[in-house]
């Protein structure tokens, strides 16, 4: 099965795939709806076009400070509240989830994902609410008789990666309540950096796909390089941005954050060694990328040139990846790992450059142990719903 990068693109970036066929691209909604004719461009690019519904800003305040958010005809006039969700189904199910949907199929999106909130943990009452609502969305679909695939979100705080007997209880009640109606999953975990992750978290997260990708798709968003190395462990793709977004943080669903992504046009992103290094370093030890946009100078020429080399050095390596068999893929992706210690090594022994590999063994160690791994038969019971009502009534 072909794994796929799909690529996170904002309005100003539908140059870069202009006149392109590349296999999959997301893009938030408000960007969609605010940004016509740009959007259009990137759309045209790919027939795998992933609409994030972006629903989890819509329980703060700050989608209405977002220009953006003004002509998504979803953005609600007051921001909701969760003890109304959970106790007003005509709130709930036949405005926040069926506006959605409806959105969606209007503007002719191949697939739909389900409206959503972001929670910090599988005990939040908001995690209870997102399962409430797939399954809102999932009788709806049924009513109308809309045949398109259907994909559930999964937005998470990173504390649940720590604990397995959470991670069994999430992986359970998404298989077992809705599976059969789900085509796949799209996972964002709040502060997941995969250079800086514990190796606990590494696994945790790798855990999670594993599971729920035994017969479902399951694509990851905003994350680096590790997506690769879960793409070997069942997941289907993995997504960032161009210029940075590697890391999903719930802080920007409530105010602008500011300090974000890669530093532009300093930094150039090194496939060999899962990593970016600044040109003056590159130069120093002669490295030369070979690639279409780079050409005789082996460096980006400028800020878009990096995007451009970035999205194309993506989509070569999962293009060379998806040609290995599912049952080397682990042993491809230990191998890259290897070589990329060992340039780095060689780098840093020779030139002292001080490129970092503690997170490449991390990496590493964790495909040595999902070798050994089984499927586990995870089970949850299920959540009473009026129950979850009284409690928020309790707490209001």
């Amino acid at each position: 099965m072909d794994k796929i990068y799909i690529p996170k693109l904002s309005q100003g970036e539908a140059s870069f795939v202009e006149g392109k066929t590349i296999s999959g691209i997301i893009m938030d909604a408000n960007l969609f709806a605010t940004y016509k004719n740009p959007a259009d461009t990137i759309r045209r690019a790919t027939q795998f076009f992933i609409l994030d519904p972006c629903t989890n800003y819509f329980i703060g305040g700050y989608c209405k400070e977002k220009s953006s958010f003004k002509k998504l005809p979803t953005t609600p006039d007051k921001p909701y509240k969760i003890e109304k969700l959970l106790s007003d189904e005509g709130i709930r199910k036949y405005k926040f989830v069926k506006e959605s949907i409806d959105y969606q199929i209007q503007e002719g999106i191949g697939q739909i994902i389900l409206p959503y909130l972001y929670s910090d943990s599988i005990d939040n009452i908001k995690f209870n609410l997102n399962l409430t609502m797939i399954s809102d969305g999932l009788k709806l679909i049924e009513r109308d008789e809309i045949k398109l695939p259907v994909y559930a979100m999964i937005n998470l705080g990173i504390e649940v990666l720590h604990d397995v007997s959470k991670l069994n209880q999430l992986i359970a009640r998404y298989s077992n309540d809705f599976k059969e109606k789900l085509e796949g999953y799209f996972i964002s975990i709040d502060d997941f950096d995969s250079r800086k992750a514990s190796e606990e978290e590494l696994e945790g997260f790798a855990y999670l796909v594993y599971n729920l990708s035994i017969d479902r798709k399951v694509y990851l968003l905003k994350i680096g390089d590790y997506g690769k190395v879960i793409c070997c462990l069942g997941a289907s793709g993995y997504s960032s941005s161009l210029g940075g977004g590697e890391t999903f943080n719930s802080n920007s669903l409530w105010k602008k954050i500011t300090a974000y992504g890669r530093n532009q046009n300093e930094k150039t992103y090194v496939p060999e060694l899962f990593d970016y290094l600044y040109d003056e370093q590159l130069r120093k030890v002669g490295y030369k990328c070979e690639c279409s946009v780079c050409g005789d100078s082996g460096l980006p020429p400028n800020w878009n040139g990096t995007k451009a080399h970035f999205l194309e050095r993506n989509i070569s390596f999962m293009d060379e990846f998806s040609a290995v068999p599912d049952e080397n893929k682990i042993d491809f992706m230990i191998l890259k790992i290897e070589q990329a210690i060992e340039l780095a090594t060689k780098y840093n022994t020779e030139n002292v450059l001080g490129v970092k590999t503690e997170f490449l063994t991390r990496w590493k160690n964790v495909l040595e142990k999902a070798k050994h791994w089984t499927i586990e038969d995870a089970t949850a019971e299920k959540v009473d719903i009026d129950v979850l009502i009284e409690e928020a009534k309790a707490n209001k």
